[in-house]
């Protein structure tokens, strides 16, 4: 269990890597003098990229490199947000199939708990999970955002085959617990 753990963080991490390598090299390409960028092929990415120029990486003190770095940082998170405000926005305009969504919250709830997850003491509370036509929506409420960093990693791990595409986001109860929102298309 450990080795295939690990052989997941392992292509994560390369995968990761790789994806920014490819936007490093996209985003070179297209601050190169005279280049033409090509717009995103998604048209919600396209909508949710500032048009703000970027800042030029030439001013001393490596200031331009630190603005270049926050400005690709903006960027990324505009595209975040498009595919999360596309997952939420399908979830609520979806009907519910109440045979398949029964049927996928049941195999869903069966990766909320795990030895693993015991270990690492984030074990959810309050696990809701409510699926419609194709989309699904977890939520549950953690003693902190680490449990609940390690809940959401160790969750998505298993029912990962099950969730072809997943959006997160942490809240802060007024409590001082930390509720984790997850939408995942579950269903094509």
């Amino acid at each position: 269990m450990a080795r295939w753990l690990a052989a997941i963080a392992v292509v994560l991490i390369i995968g990761i890597t790789w994806w920014k390598s490819q936007e490093k090299a996209a985003s070179d390409a297209a601050t190169a003098p005279g280049a033409v960028a090509s717009p995103p092929a998604d048209a919600d990415a396209r909508q949710a990229l500032p048009s703000a120029p970027r800042p030029s990486t030439g001013q001393a003190g490596g200031t331009g490199l630190e603005a270049e770095r926050e400005q690709e940082r903006q960027n990324v998170q505009a595209i975040v947000a498009a595919g999360r405000n596309k997952l939420v926005s399908r979830y609520t305009s979806e009907t519910i199939d109440a045979s398949w969504a029964d049927g996928k919250q049941v195999e869903l709830a069966q990766f909320s708990t795990s030895q693993q997850i015991q270990e690492v003491h984030a074990e959810p509370k309050n696990l809701v999970i409510d699926c419609r036509r194709t989309v699904c929506r977890i939520t549950a409420d953690f003693a902190n955002r680490t449990a609940s960093q390690d809940w959401a990693t160790l969750y998505l791990t298993g029912a990962g085959s099950r969730i072809a595409n997943a959006s997160l986001e942490t809240i802060a109860n007024a409590d001082g617990s930390v509720r984790m929102e997850i939408y995942g298309l579950a269903r094509q």
